[in-house]
């Protein structure tokens, strides 16, 4: 039987850190952030004292570009190609450049030398995510710990938001930006040395097979958009990521101006953003094991908006870190109830392409945001950008109301067919990418008490698993045992293609289940 209530979901979380293969994952993706909102805090104060406001929403959405070209390219190799090479690639490139950022500053060259590094160091930002969600149900045994790895992740990416921007407030208020890139180039070096040695299951479906670039490319975008849960799912994303972007440049604008903070508090409102996402995070267990992901998902998305939409009705200090708090709260439960979604909605041979194009969906939007944020600061101010940036989040969860309570549709039935299949002798052992394939092709057969399911000596070509009753086979006319629920009888004739070795009668009303590999 499965674990329920608050112990099984703690649970699921112990067992993600007893898996070696998740546990080195999670560990690579909290150094991936970490260097991520660190070298935005340095970046931001930067261009601000260079060039100002302006710059600061330039230079946000120009490290975007790089990531949004060539994430077409990697969503098709995200399914060819190991995940887990990729991921490589991924933070040894981000150590290169932001070394290359620390010495650019150290040698006092051209701030758009130092932009060019941090554009380059941004690259890697189109393949990490999706490999690593594509990659995550490789290393995940079941469908409970394939959730509390997404748990895990926010935890690890919420902390990060709060020990990033932390420690490059510290190394700010005691040293200059190069030493905050140095710091992270140092993580990303670390991360490269958490990957290497994981080995996920090789499952076949998990790769596409070889094609044109186009062609692949475009079964993800078939993929994504005719997959209703998929495509609401990213679609909102999107809307959220429009305004992390404008929210990029205000904190800065926030900070400095607005709350008289200076350049360290650009790290601190960002920690602040952490808080709350490292307790989202841990409220997320509520989630590992339940169905219903969309209400959470729907929350969390007016949650994101109404603590900003409040920081610009009162530009208060402790209101900006209350409310950035929230939000770094809702965002966490947004992660994790989305990221399950499409991970369970979505084809294992498609995994890489999905994660991919949402991805590049996101990346766009943040960029689009960066450039709107000094448009909207010139146009209704810092406050007003605020609250229309904070109340089109709001907005969009009431008109979705209706998609979003339909959003997992029978996911709950295919995670109850997977628990059947693990529970069996003969299906237990298989990853659980083919355990969810196999769950989506299962039949179902009933029988009354006394029906004959196979009878001795007829040709076979159907194995059953028992949901719930029970059966006695019997050979020649003696009954050699009695089987219940997970047993599994049947599979003889196909595996050494003979005719059935025993008859199985029904002691009591019968439900079966039919595996199709």
């Amino acid at each position: 039987m499965s674990e329920t209530g608050s112990h099984g979901r703690i649970s699921a979380l112990v067992d993600v850190w007893r898996n070696p293969g998740l546990r080195r994952a999670q560990l690579a993706w909290g150094g991936f952030h970490t260097a991520e909102w660190a070298s935005l805090v340095a970046l931001a104060v930067v261009a601000y004292e260079a060039d100002g406001a302006r710059a600061v929403g330039l230079v946000l959405f120009a490290r975007m570009v790089p990531s949004a070209l060539v994430a077409p390219l990697v969503a098709v190799l995200g399914d060819r190609f190991p995940r887990e090479r990729i991921l490589l690639a991924v933070h040894l490139l981000r150590a290169s450049m932001c070394l290359g950022a620390a010495f650019a500053l150290l040698l006092e060259t051209a701030s758009v030398v130092v932009y060019l590094f941090a554009v380059l160091a941004a690259v890697p930002l189109a393949a990490h995510r999706p490999c690593h969600l594509a990659l995550a149900p490789l290393l995940a045994r079941t469908p409970r710990e394939l959730a509390a790895s997404n748990v895990a992740a926010l935890t690890f990416e919420s902390a990060a938001v709060l020990i990033g921007p932390g420690g490059a407030a510290v190394l700010l208020a005691v040293s200059e930006p190069a030493a905050v890139f140095g710091a992270c180039a140092g993580l990303s070096a670390l991360s490269f040395v958490a990957i290497v040695g994981i080995r996920p299951a090789t499952v076949e479906s998990a790769r596409g097979a070889p094609g044109t670039i186009v062609r692949e490319l475009r079964e993800g975008v078939t993929a994504v958009v005719e997959n209703r849960p998929v495509r609401l799912v990213v679609g909102l994303f999107g809307a959220q990521a429009l305004v992390r972007g404008v929210l990029g440049v205000l904190l800065v604008v926030i900070a400095i101006d607005l709350l008289r903070l200076g350049e360290p508090g650009v790290g601190i409102l960002t920690a602040a953003f952490g808080v709350g996402g490292l307790i989202g995070a841990l409220a997320g267990v509520w989630l590992v094991g339940r169905g219903g992901l969309g209400r959470p998902f729907q929350v969390a998305l007016a949650g994101w908006g109404l603590p900003l939409a409040l920081i610009g009705i009162w530009p208060e200090t402790p209101v900006a870190f209350v409310g950035l708090a929230l939000a770094g709260l809702a965002n966490s439960l947004l992660d994790v109830a989305g990221f399950t979604s499409m991970q369970e909605h979505t084809p294992d041979r498609v995994v890489g392409r999905v994660f991919g194009l949402f991805e590049l969906v996101v990346i766009a939007a943040v960029g689009i945001g960066s450039l709107l944020g000094p448009v909207a600061i010139d146009l209704v101010g810092a406050r007003g950008a605020l609250v229309g940036a904070g109340g089109l989040l709001a907005l969009l969860a009431l008109l979705f109301h209706r998609q979003l309570g339909r959003l997992d549709e029978g996911v709950d039935v295919r995670a109850a067919e997977v628990e059947l299949l693990q529970r069996t002798s003969i299906f237990g052992p298989l990853p659980y990418v083919t355990l969810r394939r196999l769950s989506l092709s299962l039949g179902a057969r009933e029988a009354d008490e006394g029906e004959e399911i196979v009878r001795q000596g007829q040709p076979g070509d159907v194995v059953y698993v028992i949901a719930e009753g029970r059966v006695s086979v019997s050979r020649d006319g003696k009954e050699l045992r009695v089987l219940g629920p997970a047993d599994v009888f049947g599979e003889l004739a196909l595996i050494l293609d003979v005719p059935r070795t025993a008859t199985v009668t029904a002691l009591e009303p019968l439900r079966l289940r039919t595996p199709r590999p």
